[in-house]
């Protein structure tokens, strides 16, 4: 604990008006003895959290930590702009809702609403998964070329369940369906009797930055109600994408106008014959 606080102080010190420091000013500024203060910036500079110009010798602040800045800024903005959108779908469809970002060829859930059900699944936020194996996973690999899908993944995939996709040729083809439809359907990839419609996220800049799903139980679905539930995602991530800046999107652009689309379709979970 000693050590951390330790690490935090020196860290402490880099701000925007005295973004470079000597190892002496350093520990003169945290009370640190040299010893320990070269030990820990050679640590910090070593993880890449610190950079050391070759030159002058003084230490600024590393691009580790700038990446971490970067992140926490975008998923700020990303919040902001896409939570009341989550909440509405999540209101009106009782089923949960989720936002997720690319890492490398993993999915990562950054927000998260449960079903207002007793079906539910065990993921929460900070939860990873295969992105081949989700219908987040999926829309977001659809910006990728089929060289760069090479690079990420082998031709033989690790199966979740009997039916996520065993291949890369497989996933392939069926990226190639999802930039022309911009949907994603992914059906008991993850979890047996689970499905997930999934649709792209964008910046200001049209960049793919995230994807928004609707995972429904198979129990609470039919072919109707999915082929809606895929246009309300598509149109959920449309309007989180022009609270984002992404002004190529003419409609909806607001809550109300969701809403008023969802009044219109027959979103809510049927009550009697689900499955009929």
């Amino acid at each position: 604990m000693k050590s951390f606080k330790k690490i935090v102080a020196i860290l402490d010190v880099f701000t925007p008006d005295k973004p470079e420091w000597s190892p002496a000013e350093i520990s003169n500024k945290t009370g640190i003895n040299m010893p320990s203060t070269y030990r820990i910036l050679s640590l910090l500079s070593n993880q890449n959290f610190l950079d050391r110009n070759k030159n002058t010798g003084l230490f600024s602040i590393g691009p580790y930590l700038y990446t971490l800045g970067s992140l926490y800024l975008q998923a700020a903005t990303l919040t902001q702009a896409v939570e009341p959108v989550v909440q509405t779908i999540n209101e009106i469809t009782e089923e949960t809702v989720s936002v997720g970002i690319l890492q490398n060829t993993s999915v990562v859930m950054v927000m998260r609403q449960q079903a207002r059900h007793h079906y539910r699944t065990a993921l929460v936020v900070g939860s990873h998964l295969p992105a081949y194996t989700s219908a987040i996973g999926k829309a977001l690999l659809s910006e990728l070329n089929d060289k760069e899908i090479d690079k990420l993944f082998p031709e033989e995939l690790k199966a979740m369940t009997p039916k996520s996709i065993g291949t890369r040729t497989l996933l392939k083809k069926e990226l190639a369906q999802i930039r022309n439809s911009g949907i994603a359907i992914d059906i008991e990839g993850t979890y047996t009797d689970f499905e997930g419609v999934g649709s792209i996220i964008r910046n200001n800049d049209g960049e793919a930055i995230a994807a928004m799903s609707i995972g429904i139980f198979l129990v609470r679905t039919n072919e109707a109600r999915c082929q809606v539930l895929s246009e309300l995602i598509k149109l959920g991530s449309d309007l989180a994408s022009y609270r984002l800046g992404y002004k190529k999107i003419l409609s909806p652009r607001t809550i109300e106008e969701l809403i008023s689309w969802c009044n219109e379709h027959k979103v809510s979970y049927p009550t009697e014959g689900a499955n009929n």
